[in-house]
C-alpha cells in the first residue's frame, strides 16, 4: 500500500539514504498532518515488536523517516518540502524481521527561500 505525505528533506545519512522530517510545530498544515501519520506509523511499528532498526522515529514535536537509496533521486535541498509517495515493507532474513521504506515518487512542493542579503558594490 502506497502512502503520500508532505515531508521536509533533512539530509542524506552516512549510507546516502535520504532522511525526511515532519514537525507538529510547523505552521505548514500539510507537514503537521504528515507528522501525525508518521507518529501513528511509529507507534504501530513499536507494537509489532520488531527488534531491528526502525526507519521511522518520533520524539517530541519531530518525526523522521529514512528511505532506502534505491530511488534515483534528483538533487534534493535541505528544508525543501517534497510530496513523497512511498511504501513500507517488511522482510525476514536469518530469523530477523527488517522494515524498510521505499520511495515510489517524489515531487518538490515548496522551495525554501534563502535570504542572501543585499549585493555590495565594492567598485568605489
Amino acid at each position: 500500500m502506497s502512502t503520500t505525505l508532505f515531508l521536509r528533506f533533512s539530509k542524506f545519512d552516512v549510507y546516502q539514504n535520504p532522511v525526511f522530517v515532519a514537525s507538529s510545530d510547523s505552521p505548514n498544515t500539510e507537514e503537521h498532518a504528515s507528522y501525525e501519520v508518521l507518529k501513528t506509523y511509529f507507534t504501530n511499528l513499536q507494537k509489532k515488536g520488531i527488534s531491528t532498526f526502525l526507519p521511522i522515529f518520533q520524539r517530541g514535536p519531530f518525526a523522521s523517516i529514512r528511505f532506502k537509496k534505491h530511488y534515483q533521486h534528483t538533487h534534493m535541498v535541505p528544508n525543501n518540502i517534497y510530496e513523497v509517495s512511498f511504501e513500507i515493507r517488511r522482510q525476514t532474513r536469518d530469523g530477523k524481521q527488517y522494515v524498510n521504506c521505499f520511495i515510489q515518487g517524489l515531487k518538490i512542493e515548496r522551495k525554501v527561500s534563502i535570504d542572501r542579503g543585499e549585493v555590495l558594490d565594492l567598485s568605489m
